[in-house]
């Protein structure tokens, strides 16, 4: 119980407000269920974005494009670098294989563009807890890296580096899913 408080109170000390120059900052309408709930509402789709990424982001960007990918640029233009490429790197010649290799290697980075695209096109502005969780996620990534790279000089780090990643890869596949799951019923429950 005494680990489950610390990490509830680390948790809340991650501030929840919107990032600097949000764009959707003036957004009206609040996601139908938040990131914490989207388990609970959808656990088929959260476990698909957990378990298979690549495809689970395929098909919520082609969902999100109307079911066409005729729209489709490298991160829809969201994500720099790509920002002021998106649209000059093959995608209308080969969608489908550009946008399969964005959901590959990119997931971060294509999930974030496809729940920009989201919010922008049904005005939904950030949720506080969604902040709270994708900030907490973020930083575990950061510490990992930080400790990988102790781990290199320093081999006494190494197993701790290795167990921290370990938490920051299961936490990011966490996370994912949960955006699956609310960018999902968010899509599904519009029709």
């Amino acid at each position: 119980e005494i680990k489950m408080a610390c990490l509830l109170n680390m948790f809340i000390c991650i501030p929840d407000d919107p990032v600097e120059d949000d764009p959707r900052f003036g957004n009206q309408t609040e996601w139908k269920i938040g990131m914490k709930d989207a388990p609970g509402y959808s656990p088929g789709n959260c476990l698909f974005g957990c378990i298979c990424q690549p495809c689970a982001l395929y098909d919520l960007r082609k969902k999100a494009l109307g079911g066409s990918l005729e729209e489709y640029t490298c991160c829809q233009g969201y994500i720099w670098p790509m920002s002021n490429r998106a649209g000059q790197c093959g995608e209308k010649s080969s969608p489908e294989c550009c946008l399969c290799l964005e959901a590959c290697f990119c997931a971060g980075c294509s999930m974030s563009a496809t729940r920009f695209l989201v919010m922008d096109a049904k005005n939904i502005k950030s949720d506080p807890c969604d902040n709270r969780i994708i900030r907490f996620n973020n930083w575990l990534q950061l510490i990992s890296c930080v400790c990988q790279i102790l781990a290199l000089f320093d081999d006494t780090f190494r197993d701790a580096a290795d167990i921290i990643r370990l938490i920051a890869e299961l936490v990011f596949c966490i996370t994912m899913g949960c955006m699956t799951a609310q960018l999902y019923y968010e899509m599904d429950e519009s029709k």
